[in-house]
């Protein structure tokens, strides 16, 4: 079951938003990917473009998870660490 985007910037400047259909029987694939966050897609991309035929499987929408909930930025000096500003 699938569930909406929450509200995040990511999900409010997303260009599509249109979803894909439920798996229902059997599929092939050189890859199946578990899991539509950044990894995941990335990773399909990237077989994709060597020639493997990928599917992804996310059980809600492209994004919906940790992926499309943060900026993902590692920044020492904003979290006080000082030894990551040297």
């Amino acid at each position: 079951m699938s569930e909406d985007h929450v509200e995040t910037y990511y999900s409010a400047t997303a260009r599509d938003k249109r979803g894909f259909p439920t798996l229902h029987g059997d599929i092939s694939a050189d890859v199946a990917i578990i899991g539509g966050g950044f990894t995941g897609i990335a990773s399909a991309v990237e077989l994709a473009e060597r020639g493997l035929s990928v599917v992804v499987l996310e059980a809600n929408k492209i994004g919906w998870g940790a992926t499309g909930r943060n900026g993902g930025q590692v920044t020492g000096s904003l979290s006080g660490d000082t030894a990551a500003v040297q």
